[in-house]
């Protein structure tokens, strides 16, 4: 997870994310994230949710994704580890060692200048040998709206040259659900769509921008 006590943090010779504002920039120009191209268009809806449930989720995804960063690289102080956090924790390691996972990259900025957005995707990595792009997930909702998003990590990270070297449609595309149980569910997508999907929503996204 990146780290810059809130400092913009220079990612390549061109991308620098600000993690204060979470924002995303090319030589100076701001870049549409991932999740806020979908959220805009109305892929992903958070407005019913009271705002302190919201709160408390985002939290909880933020440790729990620092905990499993720290456990990838190997530097973990588990008597550090909130009693909270072990069963996301738990879960995640029988992941990686029931679904032979080989971590390639992780939480890695990357941008598309073709089509002009960025993220941080979660995990590119292998699965059983097979080239796979991973989004850990701490919520009981399961959307349809992760594919979308895991697909733009895909191509964006293809075009920064930070990908496996593969066309997209070689990838496997997961959302790991990491449960409070010790328990986890993986949810594959594979829709052939989701790629317009993507690219229609980026439109949506820069027709409202303009309109305001």
């Amino acid at each position: 997870m990146l780290c810059s006590l809130g400092l913009p943090i220079p990612v390549s010779d061109a991308l620098t994310f600000d993690p204060e504002k979470h924002e995303y920039s090319v030589n100076g120009k701001i870049l549409p994230s991932v999740t806020e191209v979908i959220r805009s268009a109305g892929l992903v809806d958070f407005s019913k949710v009271p705002p302190e449930t919201l709160r408390m989720a985002q939290e909880r995804g933020t440790a729990v994704h620092a905990a499993c960063y720290l456990y990838d690289h190997g530097t973990l102080d588990y008597a550090s580890l909130d009693a909270v956090i072990w069963p996301y924790l738990e879960a995640w390691d029988k992941f990686v060692r029931q679904a032979d996972v080989t971590i390639h990259m992780t939480e890695h900025p990357v941008h598309s200048t073709r089509h002009g957005y960025a993220g941080t995707f979660d995990r590119l990595a292998l699965i059983a040998g097979k080239p796979a792009m991973i989004d850990i997930k701490t919520s009981e909702i399961i959307s349809q709206a992760t594919g979308v998003q895991i697909i733009a990590y895909v191509n964006a990270a293809e075009e920064s040259g930070c990908g496996l070297g593969l066309p997209a449609k070689k990838y496997k595309r997961f959302a790991v659900h990491l449960y409070d149980n010790g328990k986890y569910e993986l949810e594959p997508y594979t829709s052939e769509q989701d790629w317009s999907v993507f690219l229609a929503a980026l439109q949506i996204f820069h027709f409202k921008r303009r309109a305001t």
